[in-house]
């Protein structure tokens, strides 16, 4: 029997999560799961929202939701948006703290920053991981 999009989809997620995860080192101390679902949010930026995640302390669990739209992205794509939002495990301790110490106006901000630290070191990772596929987009 032919595999159904979401499968295909739902197979990338679980191979790129399991492979990300070790990578990181969260597999060893975080329990992290996904669903797949349709995303009604927007983002800082008021993008629709293509993936997010939610982050339970103390207990290290993690579940990223992400967005349907994936289905007709590339694998690529899907691993990038992974990548990213498991980036946001390593960051969201400082966003709770900023959230208990500041004003209302400074996570805001911060969220940008995050948002954009996340995706320079998803970038870098995926440099490192595919040298030749990022030098080939680089020359044309």
């Amino acid at each position: 029997m032919a595999q159904t999009k979401r499968q295909k989809l739902e197979q990338q997620i679980s191979k790129y999560l399991i492979w990300w995860a070790e990578f990181l080192g969260l597999s060893q101390t975080w329990e992290i799961s996904f669903r797949l679902n349709k995303l009604k949010g927007t983002t800082a930026g008021g993008h629709a929202e293509g993936a997010r995640i939610e982050v339970q302390f103390p207990y290290r669990r993690v579940e990223v939701y992400i967005d349907t739209s994936y289905l007709g992205g590339t694998e690529y794509d899907v691993e990038y948006m992974l990548l990213h939002e498991l980036l946001h495990i390593f960051v969201m301790p400082l966003e709770v703290i900023l959230k208990n110490h500041t004003n209302d106006e400074t996570p805001e901000r911060f969220t940008d920053q995050m948002e954009e630290l996340c995706d320079i070191v998803t970038r870098c990772l995926l440099r490192l991981k595919y040298p030749k596929r990022n030098a080939i987009e680089v020359v044309k």
